[in-house]
């Protein structure tokens, strides 16, 4: 009977010893959760304490953009009508010179006013001369100030990815990249072993995408609208089109000439006139309204990126 109950009483004192590791790893464990989540709240606040000075800085540089804009019209327009009033100063002083003149006490009196005239007309000359000068110093300012907006979109394109997760509204486009899903579904209705679909689609991919970027291949046609309007369409009867759609069908075609399509479109654009001097043809990134089906603004991309942060709040 001692022996039984010194069992059940060694029995409990081992229970409570491992009960209280337990407690103590239970403690551990949610000291440990607390720290990990005090850290991803810090990173957060952080990431949204960025992006509301990016939108603060553009908005700022947007405004200066505005402001050099107004005022260089604004003295576009003082510079022709000061050029146009020289012009009639200068014919109105042909006119005086070449008149002869009869009586003397005119004579004087057109002395004096041909002073005045070439007076005028030097200290006129003068101003367009400082115009100008003031001109080419707000130019330089406003291709300054877009430099600088193209280097907060270039910024925005960088790290916009890990603000948006999955299918949003605004995303990064990569204008001219052939799809890669479509080579992948030729290849895995051609091929039964998986591994060879897989290898194939990607070597099929790498290659149309480098003919696609081959500056020296332009597979368009110059066509007339209506015989109004001049464009550039895909010439359908394009060599290596016509081989791409015999070998690999429909899909494949129609993912080649999308990114043909998107590239040269895109290069052809105002909004390429600034972003993408390079004569090579590239891929190149860009924020896209996914919605709308266009390039989005960095005002645009910086209001969403804004508005969600503030919803995570």
């Amino acid at each position: 009977m001692n022996d039984e109950l010194d069992r059940w009483c060694q029995q409990l004192i081992e229970q409570e010893k491992s009960t209280i590791q337990q407690r103590r790893k239970f403690e551990e464990e949610k000291k440990s959760q607390m720290e990990s989540l005090i850290l991803a709240t810090e990173k957060q606040m952080k990431a949204r304490s960025d992006v509301l000075s990016l939108l603060e800085k553009h908005q700022m540089e947007k405004k200066a953009v505005s402001d050099a804009l107004l005022k260089l019209e604004k003295e576009m327009g003082n510079e022709q009508k000061l050029n146009l009033e020289i012009a009639e100063l200068e014919e109105q002083l042909k006119v005086l010179k070449c008149v002869n003149l009869e009586e003397a006490d005119h004579e004087n009196k057109r002395k004096i006013e041909i002073e005045e005239i070439e007076e005028k007309l030097e200290d006129m000359i003068f101003d367009m001369s400082v115009k100008d000068d003031e001109n080419q110093a707000l130019k330089k300012k406003v291709q300054e100030a877009k430099i600088e907006l193209e280097d907060a979109r270039q910024q925005i394109i960088k790290e916009l990815p890990q603000f948006l997760k999955g299918v949003t509204k605004i995303q990064i486009k990569k204008i001219g990249e052939v799809s890669a899903r479509s080579f992948k579904k030729v290849c895995m209705n051609r091929y039964k072993n998986n591994k060879k679909a897989s290898s194939e689609s990607v070597k099929l991919c790498a290659k149309w995408q480098k003919e696609i970027l081959d500056s020296t291949w332009h597979p368009f046609k110059i066509v007339d609208v209506e015989g109004k309007e001049i464009q550039e369409e895909i010439d359908e009867n394009d060599p290596k089109l016509l081989s791409l759609k015999n070998d690999l069908g429909e899909e494949a075609y129609v993912a080649v000439v999308t990114a043909l399509k998107e590239l040269h479109e895109y290069h052809n654009s105002d909004d390429a006139e600034n972003t993408h001097n390079s004569s090579e043809k590239q891929v190149i990134p860009e924020i896209w309204d996914s919605e709308n089906g266009r390039r989005a603004t960095v005002t645009e991309a910086l209001k969403y990126i804004s508005n969600r942060v503030i919803k995570m709040r």
